[in-house]
């Protein structure tokens, strides 16, 4: 899949575009040592900045094995690949994963998002978790989006990045490049 996303934001970068891609990586790669100069491997044949890849990782492929995963993690850091610890919140321990390991992003998951507008809990939740993402100094990036009013508290939360389907359903890969064009211009 890394090789796959990869070869698409090769494409997409040969378009005009500098489009950053993110692939969920599961328990399995977190737990082999040469993950991360596999990874190396195909940031370079792609010949792309690491910058440009995010890894995704849940709380349950760290917790089988921390010690290693910590260590392949490292390992991705030192390349320059972005990490992201997705459905952030429905874990156990997240928090002490913050500080053990060096991500970049935190993915607030969806089934607090979507009814943040109507649910004072779950409002209360995202503001939490967007105040302590900003604490760590990472990037706060809110699932499920469905709807202006939620893009909006999320905003005035301080939260960094959304998606969800009020911003576009899922498009395939040759259809980035027009949404991009549509929303430049649209912003133009």
């Amino acid at each position: 899949m890394i090789d796959a996303a990869l070869r698409q934001c090769r494409a997409w970068s040969d378009a005009g575009w500098e489009v950053p891609v993110s692939v969920n990586v599961g328990a399995a790669c977190l737990h082999h040592t040469e993950f991360p100069g596999d990874v190396a491997d195909l940031i370079k044949r792609h010949g792309l900045p690491a910058r440009l890849l995010t890894l995704e990782i849940t709380e349950s492929a760290i917790i089988s094995d921390p010690d290693r995963a910590v260590e392949v993690l490292r390992g991705l850091t030192e390349l320059g690949v972005r990490l992201s610890i997705d459905d952030f919140g429905t874990g156990y321990s997240s928090i002490s994963y913050l500080r053990s390991m060096r991500v970049h992003e935190m993915k607030l998951d969806r089934s607090f998002v979507t009814h943040m507008c109507t649910d004072a809990g779950d409002s209360a939740i995202v503001h939490a978790l967007v105040a302590l993402a900003r604490n760590f100094g990472l990037q706060a990036v809110a699932e499920g989006v469905e709807d202006q009013d939620t893009w909006t508290a999320l905003a005035e939360a301080g939260c960094d990045v959304v998606q969800g389907y009020f911003l576009s359903e899922p498009l395939p890969a040759e259809d980035i490049v027009a949404w991009l064009g549509d929303r430049a211009a649209a912003h133009a």
